[in-house]
């Protein structure tokens, strides 16, 4: 009996060590405001949607989904220079996911040309990100086609319909389903906002 359920034992193991981690990293502006930063931790913040087991601040960790999820806050105290992101999400990483969040005007997305092939999973979370002048052709899973805000339950629900593995379409209807809620706005309204022009294969 003791051998049997060494044998589950080694095989659940196994079978767990097998699957490979998977990363979401959150580029998110530091908007401050009286010392609390908008999307971070303020009340509609992505630090209040997180129900992940908690590593330290910054850092969060799935372990029934094997998936670990890091925050990185961007200062605004000038426009922030969009290229250091672009050239990360730029070199693929299939087990990886890239979120920026936060106003368009100050991360400076006017500022970068170009387009991009075999990048990285990435959803740009910001006003009319369909209409930035670089993208990447083959990945960009949300984007935008209007105003709106990128509050915690946006992210949040951009992050559970990636590790959860849902398509591309059900990823967006989720997150715009969160958005309906909490904007008091129409689901289709809502759906068409994070239907962008499609950047992915």
């Amino acid at each position: 009996m003791h051998i049997k359920k060494l044998i589950v034992a080694i095989l659940l193991l196994t079978s767990y060590s097998l699957t490979a981690q998977r990363h979401v990293v959150v580029w998110m502006q530091d908007y401050d405001i009286e010392n609390k930063s908008l999307y971070w931790n303020m009340k509609y913040g992505l630090k209040k949607f997180i129900t992940w087991n908690k590593v330290d601040e910054y850092h969060y960790f799935n372990k029934e989904k094997n998936v670990t999820l890091s925050v990185n806050l961007i200062p605004d105290s000038i426009w922030m220079n969009p290229q250091p992101f672009i050239d990360t999400i730029s070199k693929r990483n299939d087990s990886t996911l890239y979120i920026l969040v936060g106003h368009n005007a100050l991360f400076g997305m006017d500022t970068v040309y170009g387009k991009y092939e075999n990048c990285s999973q990435n959803m740009l979370l910001g006003c009319i990100t369909d209409s930035y002048p670089w993208y990447c052709l083959d990945n960009t899973l949300v984007n935008t086609t209007d105003f709106m805000a990128p509050e915690g339950y946006v992210t949040w629900s951009a992050i559970q319909g990636w590790t959860n593995k849902l398509d591309v379409y059900a990823a967006r209807k989720q997150i715009a389903i969160e958005y309906a809620r909490y904007q008091s706005i129409s689901l289709n309204k809502a759906i068409e906002l994070f239907n962008g022009k499609n950047y992915f294969k």
